[in-house]
């Protein structure tokens, strides 16, 4: 759904195990190897990095020239990268953005 939350389902029983509200709509999500965050970006031109266990927001990162198409964690978890409608490669490393 385009309505502005997050949704995280398992996916053999189907069961809806956590959902948020965020403040604006997702075009991209990506879940960090381990499972313990969930990124989401979309149309605010803000990526933003939950707890995905409690639906907490972790860590925003703001200021994209366009709104996040596509997100991926390293295998690792340190770093995230993501791909712009603009055509930008961005890559943080997750362990120095700041605290919300």
């Amino acid at each position: 759904m385009y309505d502005g939350t997050a949704r995280i389902w398992d996916v053999g029983s189907g069961q809806l195990l956590q959902a948020w509200r965020q403040p604006a709509p997702s075009a991209a999500a990506a879940f960090s190897s381990d499972g313990s965050q969930l990124a989401t970006g979309g149309i605010d031109t803000t990526v933003r990095i939950w707890d995905a266990a409690t639906g907490q927001l972790r860590r925003p990162i703001s200021g994209l020239s366009s709104s996040a198409r596509s997100l991926v964690f390293s295998p690792d978890g340190r770093t995230l990268t993501g791909g712009c409608s603009d055509g930008s490669l961005l890559r943080w490393d997750v362990r120095t953005l700041p605290l919300p």
